[in-house]
């Protein structure tokens, strides 16, 4: 987790000097990552749903890990609702042949 956040650091810090990311966009990034912990303690305790996952994509040829930033939304921005939706990692597996 920790090299996620700090890429997530990085970027909020390159968002500001570039002037892409204002301090309310810096502001509720920081918000969300500072529940970002007890999120992923509560996924970890569910090991049903982690070892049915894992079971199922052990064997994967690739893994592929995207962030999607505010290029490709979802939802509307226009509502929490929608923000949330858009605040998301999307994972793509490749089964391995014959598997």
């Amino acid at each position: 987790m920790t090299p996620m956040l700090a890429l997530n650091l990085v970027a909020l810090f390159l968002g500001r000097r570039r002037g892409t990311a204002n301090a309310e966009v810096v502001t509720e990034a920081l918000n969300q990552l500072s529940h970002l912990p007890g999120l992923v303690e509560q996924i970890l305790t569910d090991t049903t749903a982690v070892e049915t996952i894992s079971r199922k994509y052990v064997n994967a040829r690739d893994f592929l890990y995207l962030g999607r930033g505010e290029n490709y939304p979802i939802a509307s921005n226009d509502t929490e609702y929608g923000r949330a939706q858009n605040r998301r990692v999307e994972i793509v597996l490749t089964p391995q042949s014959g598997g």
